[in-house]
């Protein structure tokens, strides 16, 4: 009985002192000496932490789970024991040495301040942006984001995708460029039928007006507005495009009848442009139904 605790005790000693003097696997790990870093991963220790060795031009790629060459560095192709290029990059022939550099599909991205370290996949709209095996990133000029929630490239807040799915552009409400020189990206949404208005601001023409009530939010034709032409807006919700054919325009639905206040209540929304004035201007335009005597500004909170 003696002789088997002395041997579980012997047993329990020495995996104890094989656990304290196993190498540290990532940075920032605490250490003393090197031998308590992982030297396979070029990690030293460096001010009591582990670190990738500072005297070479690494930096731990978190993929690859080890120290890698930073991007255009000098690199030794098909060599055991010494560092290789990071996740989505390779060590290519440039002019009389080897460089790492990022393979096809690839571009540089900025990951640390002492420059581009790392290549990324550059991925589009409605792509995954998130992977186990390589780093992407959402294409820059699109308007668009990694969603966390959806784990794929979204259109920004304000912003909705074109029908090619080529880009994002701005809504109802949104910053816009309206310089014709301007960037594509910085338009607003013309399937939306909205435009860059003085306020450098994306809203309606005189003709429109927002209808919150379809998704995304569009400027919807008034009243009385010719309608029914190819590439014009709808017009808006509980009216719709009546009359002969060259001469319709857009109308009350059914039994339901003009709204004398709606002026009152585009003018609230002009001064007031947000997604709190276009509720408010839906739930009074479709239920109060407001005297036109009435002005919408005395419903102001």
């Amino acid at each position: 009985m003696a002789l088997t605790k002395n041997l579980f005790l012997v047993a329990f000693l020495a995996l104890a002192s094989i656990q304290g003097s196993q190498s540290q696997e990532t940075p920032g790990t605490d250490c003393t000496d090197n031998s308590q870093c992982n030297a396979e991963k070029f990690l030293v220790c460096v001010a009591e932490k582990c670190e990738c060795d500072p005297s070479r031009p690494l930096y731990f790629d978190l993929l690859k789970r080890t120290c890698t060459l930073k991007l255009d560095q000098v690199c030794q192709p098909e060599t055991e024991g010494v560092p290789t290029c990071s996740t989505g990059g390779s060590c290519k022939q440039d002019a009389a040495e080897y460089k790492c550099s990022c393979n096809e599909g690839y571009n540089p991205d900025g990951y640390n301040p002492d420059g581009d370290t790392r290549c990324v996949k550059v991925v589009d709209y409605d792509q995954s942006c998130t992977s186990d095996e390589e780093y992407l990133a959402c294409r820059e000029g699109l308007n668009v984001e990694c969603n966390p929630t959806t784990s794929k490239c979204d259109c920004m807040g304000g912003y909705f995708v074109l029908a090619d799915r080529s880009m994002c552009l701005a809504g109802f409400g949104t910053r816009c460029d309206s310089d014709p020189a301007g960037q594509p990206s910085s338009k607003c949404n013309h399937e939306l039928f909205t435009e860059c208005q003085a306020t450098s601001t994306c809203g309606c023409p005189t003709t429109h007006m927002i209808d919150s009530l379809v998704t995304p939010p569009a400027c919807a034709l008034r009243l009385d507005q010719p309608c029914g032409a190819a590439g014009t807006a709808q017009c808006y919700s509980n009216s719709e495009c009546k009359g002969d054919e060259g001469s319709k325009k857009c109308e009350c639905s059914g039994t339901l009848t003009p709204n004398g206040n709606k002026k009152d209540i585009l003018f609230f929304m002009h001064i007031y442009n947000s997604a709190y004035a276009v509720e408010l201007y839906t739930y009074v335009h479709m239920y109060l139904y407001l005297p036109s005597s009435q002005s919408i500004m005395q419903y102001r909170i």
